[in-house]
Formats: structure tokens, sequence, C-alpha cells
């Protein structure tokens, strides 16, 4: 018998006007107005500049309208359900607006599907104006078909249960691969589709394969397959891949991963041939990226893609000379500062739990040492970005860290915040740390004005003050 596509509990076929099914992995119950009961779940963003590589982000749902960024621009759309419009800001300027099932000859858009794009200026009239086009459309992913109950209906398994494990129910579109190995012989990376089966718009076979690009110019062909373990109904990713690489024929048998989570897919496999370790990273491809984004928890592991470099500039703020009889403050030894702060991962296992609630041992020892005045950068493994940069100044050394001490928002079911601080030294000794709040998943776009301490540190400043400005960004 045939699934009824569409959403119980939407009342007449007036609030489906469009008649396509209600896409579970996709699209959620929204308040509305007129046609409006469903809604996209997320959002992808991107921002592009002529002759540069495009830039991603993600808004999320918050129940009433969606927020999130790209490029460093913060975007925001929802619909007033009184007045039946739909409209969308860019850094807090309405660039689109459109009405809801409107009639004919209206700009026009339906509840369910409003991609679009515009042209934006960035910074506009700032000395780093910056011109493109802003796009955003909505996330989709495939629904996987739940297992038929059994006949036996005083089991536990009476109902209908999940593809694979307590909560698979949805699977990306396509996956990331990359196969590196031990001695940097070679490095392929790319993005494999979903090939498997679908029955009635959801899946049935889970399978994803094509060709990965190699540094060489050679390819390896890819396959993985997410299948229920028949004993214990966990989800496990197995594959293969296979190609000729300078040469040399290699032939990988990826064997059966423990999949927690069936959207983001991912996975690590290691592999050993000889004197030659592979290790093949699996991850969804989200919103036409491979980088999922940091969220990192604490006491968890980190994500297999956060970014191996963030860039971090340091300029001058506010400056309070001060009064007379006493001098300005000496200015004249700053320069601008913008310099690379690498990632470092060695998360030790805390296995007396401990550490709960304050990150791994390593993250919260390296905490400690910074506030007793202390920087090794060797410390701060564990999740951490860790760079410097000098000017006439000093040098300045800066510690960027996730799962911080800052009092965050109360995490939604589609919003989680995760806490960071930035710890500066100046040659050597650290003199100030500030805070701050980004939405998990989202673009790293840190930006915070204080440091006073440090000022202190680099000038002569009397009773006056002198305040940093720190941003770290994904570029």
């Amino acid at each position: 018998m045939p699934v009824n596509p569409f959403k119980i509990g939407l009342g007449t076929r007036k609030y489906q006007p469009d008649k396509e099914p209600f896409l579970e992995c996709s699209e959620g119950l929204k308040p509305g107005c007129g046609c409006c009961r469903i809604g996209p779940c997320d959002i992808c963003l991107e921002w592009e500049v002529y002759g540069e590589d495009i830039e991603h982000g993600t808004a999320l749902d918050n129940g009433t309208s969606w927020t999130g960024s790209a490029g460093g621009i913060v975007f925001v759309a929802a619909w007033d359900e009184y007045t039946c419009t739909f409209s969308v800001t860019l850094d807090g300027e309405e660039v689109y607006s459109a009405v809801l099932c409107g009639e004919y000859g209206e700009e026009t858009v339906t509840c369910r599907n409003w991609d679009n794009g515009v042209s934006f200026t960035k910074n506009a009239g700032g000395y780093n104006e910056q011109s493109g086009t802003f796009r955003w459309a909505k996330k989709t992913r495939l629904e996987m078909m739940d297992r038929k109950g059994s006949k036996d209906y005083g089991s536990e398994s009476a109902c209908a249960r999940p593809f694979c494990g307590d909560d698979c129910e949805c699977t990306p579109e396509e996956l990331c691969v990359s196969i590196g190995t031990s001695s940097d012989f070679f490095d392929c990376t790319g993005v494999i589709p979903f090939t498997g089966t679908l029955c009635e718009g959801k899946v049935t076979v889970a399978e994803w394969s094509g060709n990965i690009a190699c540094s060489s110019g050679d390819t390896m062909f890819v396959t993985l397959t997410l299948t229920r373990d028949a004993y214990t109904d966990e989800c496990k990713l197995s594959g293969s891949a296979s190609g000729t690489v300078d040469g040399d024929d290699i032939s990988l048998d990826l064997e059966a991963e423990v999949i927690s989570d069936c959207v983001t897919m991912s996975a690590i496999f290691l592999v050993t041939i000889g004197y030659e370790e592979y290790t093949i990273t699996v991850n969804s491809l989200e919103c036409d990226t491979c980088d999922p984004g940091v969220c990192l928890i604490c006491c968890d592991s980190v994500p297999p893609f956060p970014p191996s470099n963030l860039v971090c500039r340091i300029t001058l703020g506010e400056v309070i000379h001060p009064d007379a009889p006493e001098p300005p403050i000496d200015l004249s030894c700053w320069s601008d500062l913008e310099f690379n702060i690498s990632f470092l991962y060695d998360v030790d296992e805390d296995s007396t739990g401990s550490c709960s609630g304050n990150g791994t041992t390593r993250r919260a020892d390296c905490i400690g040492n910074l506030l007793d005045g202390e920087f090794d950068e060797s410390c701060c493994a564990g999740g951490q970005w860790v760079g410097s940069g000098s000017n006439s100044c000093g040098n300045i050394s800066v510690c960027f860290i996730p799962c911080a001490t800052v009092i965050c928002p109360p995490d939604t079911d589609e919003i989680t915040y995760v806490a960071w601080d930035v710890h500066i030294a100046i040659s050597g000794g650290q003199c100030d740390a500030e805070g701050m709040c980004l939405v998990c998943g989202d673009t790293i776009a840190w930006s915070r004005e204080g440091f006073l301490v440090c000022g202190d540190t680099l000038f002569t400043p009397g009773t006056g003050s002198v305040a940093l400005i720190v941003d770290i960004s994904e570029s």
C-alpha cells in the first residue's frame, strides 16, 4: 500500500497548494498565514565575490525566523504572519521581500521554497568595501525508509523502526571523502553522490559511490554503504577504495565503522598495507562545503575537519589619553597585525571524568596555566588554535579556545551555542582574556574589543587606556 506523502494535521489541501509531499528531513511545521503551514528547516548560504572562492554558511530555523552568516555577513529571513510578507535582511538591511502565495503579477514566493539571491555590498562606504552576490537555498537531505514492524504484536518490534540505530531518519545526498597516508605518499579528496535505491522518495539501499581526485592527477573510486547490524541494530558504514596512483595499484577495504549520526556521517577508517598507513575520512557534504564547521562539545572529540588555520587580526580600539599634565599615550610603535593561528589537536583521555563540563584534561590545564600567567603553546593542544605576530611594540601570542567558561544562552532544539575564549600573551606572559558565544556549526566570526590589560602592557597609558580589537575568522 503506498504511503501517504502528505503531513497529517495540516487540515484541508489548501494548506498544501503545491501538492508536494512533506519532506521530513528538510521541512518543518511553522506558524504561518494563508497558504503557509510548512517551512524549510535550515538554509544554505553563499557569499560570492568575483574572482574569489565562495564562502558558505548555514542559517538555522529558530521557530519564527532563520538566522546565520556567510562571509561575515549576518543573514536573517522571516515572514510576517499578519501581513503575509516574506523578507530577508543582510547586516540589518532589507534586501528582499515578497508576498507569500501572492496573486499573478506580484513578487511572490511559497513558504516552502524561497531560494534566491541578491547583489550586495559588504561594509558599504568603508575602507574594506566589497561587492558580490549573496544567495540562499533550502538545505535538503534524503529520508530513510523505516523498517516494518514484526508480526508479533506483543513484542517491542511490533511498530516500525528506523532504518538502523535509534534515530537514523535522514542522511546526506553527498559524502565528502579524503584519503591520505602517513608518509604523505599521496592525497585524494572529493565528493561522491548517493547511488543507492529510493522507493517512493525514501532510501531503501544506502550507498554512495564515485571518483575522487588525487594530487598526482589520478583518481580513486570509492564506494560506501550504510547498513544495519543484524544483532545490535547499530548503523555501520563500510566500503572500498581503489585506483592507480603514480603507477601503483591501490585497493583498500574499509571495514565497518559504527555511525552515531546518519546526518553528519562522520567516520575515520585506518588501513595498513605493508609499512604504509592509509587514513580515509568521511563526512557529509553540508551546503556545498566539506568543512562541517566547528562544533566542539567539552570532553568530546574534535570533528573530522576543523579548519587547519584561522586568520587573526589585531587592531587598536578605543584610546583614552590621560588628562594633562600627563603626556598623551605614545602609539608610534603600533602597526596592525594579521597572522594565521594553527589548529592543534592532542586530546588527552579523561579516564576519571574529572573534566566533565570543563573541557578535556589538557584543555583545562592549558586554561589554568594561562590564568597563572604562563603561555606555553604546547599546553594549548586539544582543540585550540595558536599563533603569534609581532610589531615594534612586542610579540603578541594568541590562544583561541573552545569549550570556555563564558555563560551562553540556553540551547534550543535547533541551536547549540559554544563558548570561546581568546587568551593573549605579550612576550610570553599572559595578560588578558575575553570570551564570546558562537552558534555551533556557523562560520567562525569572533570579534571583541577589550583586552585593556594587554593595552596597558604594550603601552604606558598612565590614567588613560588602550583597547585592542581582536578579530578571528576563517578567511
